[in-house]
């Protein structure tokens, strides 16, 4: 009797152990691969600078149609500083769903801020546009390497990338490498 109760508690604490450890490997990998995807990146822009942190998202392969450079979208309320208000207001008028006209947009803003409409598709969304900039140049930096880069366009989101604000920005695949 007494072995067999031995025997009962070795295989339940076995059973334990190779849950627990397969719960602490599954939370570390997933944490490694976080910081593998996670960059800080530094955007200059007409003498202002903003520091996001960003993740490389291998589905963004949102480029601007005529340049082809490709989009790095950023949370509004993180660049809100460094772009006009009048910018802020076409960006909240368009998540809003107002239509807007193109020509409105690029005569009033482009004499001191370039605006550049980007079109876009998404899951769950037949589409829609984006606004966008050039910054002079962005600085890309992860624990193991830095990227300068200026050929970059931003995409200007109104609303919230991560849900735990991991990140404020979501970085297109092809810019890290």
């Amino acid at each position: 009797m007494l072995e067999i109760f031995q025997i009962k508690y070795i295989i339940l604490g076995t059973i334990i152990a190779f849950i627990l450890i397969k719960i602490i490997f599954t939370y570390n990998h997933s944490k490694n691969m976080k910081k593998e995807y996670i960059y800080q990146v530094e955007i200059y822009f007409k003498d202002k600078f903003k520091s996001i942190t960003a993740l490389v998202d291998t589905g963004n392969s949102l480029v601007d149609p005529f340049s082809k450079k490709p989009v790095f979208i950023v949370e509004l309320k993180e660049i809100e500083t460094i772009i006009p208000s009048k910018i802020k207001e076409i960006v909240l008028s368009l998540s809003e769903g107002n239509i807007i006209s193109f020509e409105d947009i690029i005569d009033e803003t482009n004499k001191y801020f370039p605006v550049i409409p980007i079109p876009f598709k998404s899951i769950g969304n037949k589409g829609g546009i984006i606004l966008g900039f050039q910054p002079d140049y962005v600085i890309i930096r992860s624990s193991e390497e830095e990227i300068y880069k200026k050929d970059i366009i931003i995409g200007i989101y109104d609303g919230e990338l991560s849900e735990e604000m991991e990140y404020n920005g979501l970085l297109h695949y092809e810019i890290t490498f």
